[in-house]
């Protein structure tokens, strides 16, 4: 039969349930990914989230999508509360994103207090491009989880239960079941699959995804007055119901029905969104981009480079679909979808130097044909594949491992990559991002560094500089600021012993600059306070990692005052994109070449040559400068 379900069905299937007063939770990833996402970053479903009267969620990977900033406004507009309780921004002390730590809900008509809580894994936090390792704290779900729903149980919160609402791959809510004792039911997300289990007799459950199914769970528990104090959890009768959202038998809600439709209405006029101004053409269209170098093919995929932090990116020229050229001016949301219509999805590989190779001769083996998915300029492939063989300015190194950004359509083995099947996966395409929401994000982050639009919280967007060029300038730095750590660590060790911070000019006769460092929140004056409430405490950094944070800011500060006074072109060329030079599986590494390798980095930072936070475009020399 036809398959028809959606946002509309759900709430209507939701709302038959209304007379058993239930909790409605949910476990994250709902404003992106989706084609209708790329336009309004996930607000279209604000009035679907409402209409579903949920009590508590919590975050998944994909809600960061677009930034911090879009994440808190559209949970403020749902009007409940969202949860993340093992991440802490480390700038505020408190949970990332404004959300909460727990809720306690007591349940109307079983008298029950329920507590809950958001834990989330390692493993897609670290995939966030608009989130740096560095400003956030991430605490082991399994230690947090059962610390936090024991201080629920037995503190002043005195909850009768603890469910956890996780965002994290089956084989971590397993591990979280037999770890955490204090927890009674964990119901997840993260994995695209309906599935029930039982582990350490704790039910897990995930209840699918895109509005096709949910579950009603039933816990029979003991009354308040038989509980047993002290104890880990209560003996639960567990009933099961699922709901299939999927066919005809639930009519559409017409409020809801009517909301979405407005928002579908409304896409051709958001196509309109002028995302920057580009000073030049970008060439598209398939005679160039199939078969040679453009400056378009390099401008996105060094966004992809610097969204994943990859050492290099493979996609197929396939991928560019407006067949035109671009005119210089506005660059428009609507240009983005005509050159990337596509959700495609980037995923991060781990793949050696025979790889490589393998993967450009690959990738030439039918140009100069129009239909050729490389973008090298067109040669024999022999000549070709001799020619190229480096990363980042270096040879290629036979036992060397490479991160590779690409496609997950190129992943899966498609147009002869066969060999890609085969390499070890770093990042997933639940993990990755939309390849065209990186885009956007490019775009935005580098308006907030121009300082012609604000955040919330500045450091939390997309970065403009690729893996190497970071780790590059963080050598160069990093030991000249060391002495300049030693001596603000020992004056705030000195302040705290008396209560007190570190003060401004202790700070500055430090050499750091307190514009840069300042809280943003509007703390003006006072850098980065340990939290010191009893609550807060444990979780507080101490004043050697704070103080190694504020080096970290100076420092990615000092980065991005270099990229703004850069005016040269981003992708002048394809070195570090596409590899050159030669390389042998005997060849031993050339430790005079190494040395001058160094060298040129070093005078590639003191003659400020890092790429252009303008995006420039490569071959015409273009910059694209965003409108205020």
């Amino acid at each position: 039969g036809e398959e028809v379900g959606g946002a509309a069905r759900f709430v209507t299937a939701l709302r038959t349930y209304r007379h058993l007063s239930p909790l409605v939770l949910f476990s994250g990833d709902v404003f992106s990914p989706s084609t209708i996402s790329t336009v309004t970053k996930g607000s279209h479903l604000i009035d679907v989230l409402k209409a579903c009267s949920i009590d508590a969620a919590c975050f998944g990977n994909h809600d960061f999508d677009f930034g911090i900033d879009n994440l808190v406004q559209c949970c403020a507009e749902t009007g409940f509360p969202w949860l993340l309780s093992n991440i802490i921004d480390a700038e505020t002390g408190e949970p990332l994103a404004d959300a909460r730590e727990f809720v306690c809900i007591q349940h109307a008509s079983s008298g029950l207090k329920v507590g809950i809580i958001g834990l989330v894994e390692l493993e897609w936090v670290d995939t966030l491009s608009s989130i740096d390792a560095d400003d956030i704290e991430f605490f082991d779900f399994c230690e947090l989880g059962e610390e936090l729903a024991k201080q629920l149980k037995e503190g002043p919160e005195a909850c009768d239960l603890v469910l956890a609402l996780t965002h994290m791959r089956w084989p971590n809510d397993r591990k979280l079941a037999r770890a955490a004792r204090y927890i009674d039911v964990i119901l997840g997300g993260h994995d695209h699959n309906y599935g029930i289990e039982f582990v350490n007799n704790r039910l897990i459950l995930k209840s699918g995804t895109d509005f096709r199914q949910f579950t009603v769970v039933t816990l029979a528990a003991p009354s308040r007055s038989t509980c047993t104090t002290g104890q880990p959890s209560i003996p639960l009768e567990i009933r099961l119901e699922t709901v299939d959202v999927v066919g005809s038998r639930f009519a559409e809600d017409p409020t809801v029905a009517k909301a979405i439709a407005g928002h579908v209405t409304n896409l051709e006029r958001s196509m309109q969104r002028e995302l920057g101004s580009i000073d030049c053409p970008l060439e598209c269209r398939f005679s160039h981009v199939r078969t040679q170098e453009t400056n378009l093919g390099n401008l996105f995929t060094d966004i992809v480079l610097t969204a994943l932090q990859a050492d290099f990116v493979l996609v197929n020229s396939g991928s560019f679909r407006a067949d035109c050229v671009l005119p210089a001016g506005p660059f428009r949301l609507g240009d983005l979808h005509r050159v990337l219509p596509m959700l495609d999805p980037m995923v991060v590989l781990e793949i050696d130097a025979k790889g490589v190779l393998s993967v450009l001769e690959n990738g030439v083996s039918q140009c100069p044909e129009s239909n050729s998915d490389s973008t090298v300029p067109a040669r024999p492939v022999p000549e070709l594949i001799q020619a190229v063989s480096g990363i980042g300015g270096r040879k290629l190194r036979s036992d060397a491992v490479y991160r590779m950004a690409t496609k997950q359509y190129l992943y899966t083995g498609r147009d002869g990559y066969d060999m890609l099947p085969n390499c070890r996966l770093l990042v997933d395409d639940e993990e990755g991002p939309i390849w065209s929401v990186a885009v956007q994000n490019y775009f935005l982050a580098s308006a907030v560094l121009h300082g012609w639009q604000q955040l919330h919280n500045q450091r939390h967007r997309h970065r403009l500089i690729s893996m190497q060029r970071r780790r590059t300038l963080t050598g160069q730095v990093s030991v000249s600021l060391a002495a300049r750590l030693e001596v603000v660590a020992t004056a705030a060790a000195t302040a705290n012993a008396n209560e007190a911070d570190p003060s401004d000019e202790t700070v500055a006769d430090a050499g750091f600059d307190l514009s840069a460092v300042t809280d943003a929140a509007g703390c003006e004056g006072q850098v980065m306070k340990n939290r010191r409430s009893s609550e807060g405490s444990q979780r507080a950094k101490t004043t050697r990692e704070r103080w190694a944070m504020v080096r970290r800011r100076v420092l990615m500060d000092r980065e991005e005052a270099k990229l703004l006074s850069d005016r040269r072109p981003l992708c002048p060329q394809v070195e570090g994109r596409i590899v050159q030079g030669t390389w042998s599986e005997t060849e031993e590494p050339d430790e005079e070449e190494e040395e001058q390798d160094e060298q040129r980095a070093v005078d590639e930072i003191k003659d400020e040559d890092l790429v252009d936070l303008e995006l420039s475009a490569a071959n015409a020399g273009a910059t694209v400068d965003l409108k205020q």
